[in-house]
């Protein structure tokens, strides 16, 4: 039976990485079942922030040349993209590609944080085992569909007053695997620097797919605590580490590796210097006023021709 069981597995994974059966098939259609093809097509590849039916993406500017294609998935990054890119080039023959990123958890997304010294036995095995399985992360995250968010007892997003015990669990778990989190994933030590570098050469893959007269754009998510000191206090009190002077190295290394890049860091912290708080207090996401500024956001300053 064990042996049946990891032919199973082995079948699954093969077809999950090679993309026998469209994984993300029902996510497409939720985004896209309206969307007619126009003369000029954009795709946006992306995780929570864009999946979101009230996120960013639905700020661009309509017209009635240009259709705009939303290939986000909640919960996954650069690698679960380069899977699906082919086939969702093909389906759209865009003139402009972008892909968003998330500071606070996309090298998570490559490899799932193991530590044996402060995590669960039983967590620690299915991160081990995920590392390799990637097709496991599907299962997960369609179970997590079926149960819904029934751990906590209040929703962090309609939290209004910052509470510990109240945060995204996950983000307790990047900190509980990793005590330097999130400061180490924001500045990239040495570990998280193989993991960028991973990220980077997936972008650069998924750009070298595209003609050449298709545009290639990265949009950067700054995490929480880039954006202002409160949100610092906030992940300190977590038993995060962070500095609200970091610099942003994502930003840095993937200019200097020739990508057009989209880094709203300075405008958020422009608007949070003013009091307007973007991001949720007990959660990592935007709220939907920040959403809607980085739409905004985006619309003017992305330079579709570059």
């Amino acid at each position: 039976m064990s042996f049946i069981l990891f032919l199973t597995l082995i079948f699954a994974e093969i077809t999950y990485r090679y993309q026998w059966l469209d994984t993300y098939k029902t996510e497409w259609n939720f985004h896209n079942e309206h969307t007619v093809k126009k003369q000029t097509n954009v795709l946006v590849f992306g995780d929570s922030f864009t999946a979101d039916a009230k996120s960013w993406f639905s700020f661009l500017p309509q017209s009635v040349d240009t259709a705009y294609y939303n290939a986000a998935i909640p919960g996954i990054g650069t690698e679960t993209h380069r899977l699906i890119f082919t086939d969702r080039i093909k389906q759209t023959q865009p003139k402009h590609v972008l892909v968003q990123l998330y500071i606070g958890n996309d090298l998570f997304d490559i490899q799932k944080p193991v530590n044996w010294s402060t995590q669960s036995f039983g967590r620690n095995c299915f991160y081990s085992l995920s590392n390799h399985f990637r097709v496991l992360n599907v299962i997960n995250y369609r179970l997590g569909q079926q149960k819904g968010d029934l751990k906590t007892a209040t929703n962090p997003k309609h939290s209004e007053t910052f509470v510990v015990k109240q945060y995204d669990p996950r983000s307790k778990l990047y900190i509980q695997a990793d005590r330097g989190y999130p400061q180490t994933t924001i500045d990239l030590n040495a570990e998280k620097q193989a993991l960028f570098d991973q990220l980077l050469a997936d972008l650069k893959e998924m750009k070298a797919a595209l003609s050449p007269n298709v545009s290639f754009t990265v949009l950067l998510i700054p995490h929480c605590t880039q954006v202002h000191q409160r949100y610092v206090k906030h992940f300190q009190l977590l038993g995060g580490k962070s500095s609200w002077k970091s610099k942003n190295t994502w930003s840095e290394q993937l200019k200097k590796a020739g990508l057009n890049v989209l880094d709203p860091l300075p405008y958020f912290k422009e608007l949070e210097k003013d009091n307007q708080h973007l991001y949720f207090e007990n959660d990592i996401h935007l709220t939907p006023f920040g959403q809607e500024k980085l739409g905004n956001w985006v619309k003017s300053n992305w330079k579709m021709h570059e």
